[in-house]
Parts: structure tokens; C-alpha cells; sequence
């Protein structure tokens, strides 16, 4: 097990103000998970920007990779952010996530699909149709994802949003959340506020492994902790696009066993799905109106409210 980890979340290290209140909700939770697990972990931050948890805080990179012996790194799969970071990261460090190649795939929607076109445990949207859904095919979660024309245009698939949190070395797999989304649209687009963990659609949490499995064996080089973005429609589900990093859901797997996500992320998976002993509900702020009766919040990360029902 590593001295000191390093998480990096690029939009708290970088100041991206439209994306830093997410990405601390992510940060924090792990770091949280680490705390909570005994692990010294050091954190990148903005000159405005706080962050809780971590045993160190420091403004440069360079420093942060001078203290650490292993990085968990997010961020944006989008103009190769992702991708370099983790190959610069690997020169200094061992770091807990997927190879550069495996982002390449993973980060791009068209060369995803084509990847995992053909597997047996869910189905890929197909390519045009009479209603289709626009979107960079290099993109980040729902940004630029519409009804309509766009870059890639596949079919639109329609059904119920969901997510699965998933660590895994390689070969075995854990699935640590699976979860559903809240999915609006905003005119034509679509927008993203939050979840619930785990999932209510027992149909979902019944496949939930076989499809994280197969996305493993179709992305060579996926390992750490990645996310699967998928549709149910009527009983089949749909692969959306694979987030090769962690993603919000880590916030309800934090609150309900930060040892255990700690564990998983610093030592590899232990095949199988998590069982919760508590539902959680996560949204962003302003979005409090999606928490069911009966749900109390317990913590506030970044911009992301976390109650337990």
C-alpha cells in the first residue's frame, strides 16, 4: 500500500470554475475514503479554492508529484486532458487508473461503440435512425448530448438512465455502485443532476457485473475505477459511454463504506457487486426538489447535496 496517494481532480487543481463544483464532490469523496482508511493523501488546489480532507493542500503539480508515491487522477476525457496527465502522472509515479490507449478508446464515444459493438450481456446504440441523439464524439458525461443532429448521431434509445461505479486491475471486477440517474432535458439537451444508489431496478443490479466484465475485456488497459453510463430499455440494457475514471456516484459509496472504497481503489477489486446497508440519493445544488420524502442530507461535497433514506 502506497505512503502518501495523490488525487487529483484537474478543475479543483486547475480553477475550471463550470466544472469545480463536481469534480470536488469526487475529490472530496475520496478523499474521504482515504482518511477514513488511514492513508496520507495530498491534494492540487486552485488559489480559491478550499478543499476538505486531505493531510496536504498545495497549488503546484509539481509539488504534489514530488510528495506522493501513487495518483488517482480525474479528468476530463475531452482534448486528451485525461489521457496525458495520467501518461505524464506515470513518468513520476504508479498511478491507480487506466493506460493512456484505454483512455484513448474510452474517452472517444465513436471508437467506445466500436469497441464494445457485438457484446452478449447488453447492446450498443446504433449508428443514425428516425430520432437520433447529438454529441462530440470527444465529449465529457452530458455536455453537448441532444435530441437531434450533432457530431456522432446514434439512435436514441429510450428507457431508464443508469450508472454503474466499477474498480478492477484488468481482469476481476468490483462493482461498488449501481445507480440511477436523474436525466432532464433542458430544450433539446440533455442535462445531468444527480442519482440514487444503489439502483431500484433490480434488473439493472442482476446484470449489473456481466456488463461491467465485458467492458473490461473490450477495453484492454482499463484498470482503477471507471464508471458505465447505460440505458434500460424494457429489459435490455444499453452501453451510453464508459468513463474511464471516477464519477459522482463515488459520493453515496463514500458515505456508506469509505474503508471498503478505499480498499478497492489502493488494492484492486474483490469480484462481486456491492450491497448497501442504506439508499442514497445525490444532487446537485439547486436540484433538491428530485430528493424523495423521507431522505436526510448527511454531507455536502462541492457542489453535490448526499442524503440517506
Amino acid at each position: 500500500m502506497p505512503d502518501r496517494v495523490l488525487v487529483y481532480e484537474y478543475a479543483v487543481a486547475e480553477g475550471v470554475r463550470d466544472l469545480v463544483g463536481e469534480g470536488k464532490a469526487m475529490l472530496e469523496a475520496l478523499l474521504l475514503a482515504l482518511r477514513e482508511a488511514g492513508v496520507e493523501t495530498v491534494a492540487v488546489a486552485g488559489e480559491d479554492v478550499g478543499v476538505r480532507w486531505a493531510d496536504l493542500v498545495v497549488r503546484r503539480e509539481s509539488e504534489a508529484l514530488e510528495l506522493a508515491d501513487a495518483a488517482v487522477v480525474i479528468a476530463p476525457e475531452s482534448g486528451g486532458v485525461l489521457r496525458d496527465k495520467i501518461r505524464d502522472f506515470k513518468r513520476r509515479l504508479r498511478v491507480l487508473g487506466p493506460s493512456p490507449e484505454a483512455v484513448e478508446v474510452a474517452g472517444d464515444k465513436l471508437q467506445t461503440l466500436e469497441a464494445l459493438e457485438g457484446a452478449s450481456s447488453f447492446r450498443v446504440p446504433a449508428r443514425g435512425g428516425e430520432v437520433t441523439v447529438g454529441k462530440p464524439a470527444d465529449g465529457v458525461g452530458a455536455e453537448g448530448v441532444r435530441v437531434g443532429e450533432g457530431e456522432l448521431e446514434v439512435e436514441f434509445v429510450p428507457g431508464s438512465h443508469h450508472s454503474l461505479l466499477c474498480v478492477t486491475d484488468g481482469e476481476s471486477v468490483e462493482v461498488v455502485g449501481v445507480n440511477d440517474q436523474f436525466i432532464a432535458l433542458a430544450g433539446e439537451e440533455f442535462v445531468y443532476l444527480g442519482g440514487r444508489t444503489p439502483s431500484r431496478s433490480r434488473k439493472v443490479r442482476e446484470v449489473a457485473l456481466d456488463v461491467a466484465e465485458e467492458v473490461v475485456e473490450r477495453i484492454s488497459g482499463l484498470s482503477g475505477m471507471f464508471g458505465v453510463d447505460l440505458v434500460l430499455s424494457g429489459d435490455v440494457p444499453y452501453v451510453i459511454e464508459v468513463n474511464p475514471r471516477p464519477t459522482t456516484p463515488v459520493v453515496g459509496a463514500a458515505m456508506e463504506d469509505p474503508e471498503r472504497l478505499a480498499e478497492a481503489l489502493l488494492e484492486g477489486p474483490s469480484h462481486g457487486t456491492w450491497s448497501y446497508s442504506n439508499e442514497y440519493v445525490f444532487v446537485k445544488v439547486g436540484a433538491e426538489a428530485l430528493v424523495p420524502n423521507g431522505f436526510s442530507r448527511v454531507e455536502r461535497l462541492g457542489d453535490i447535496l448526499v442524503y440517506r433514506g
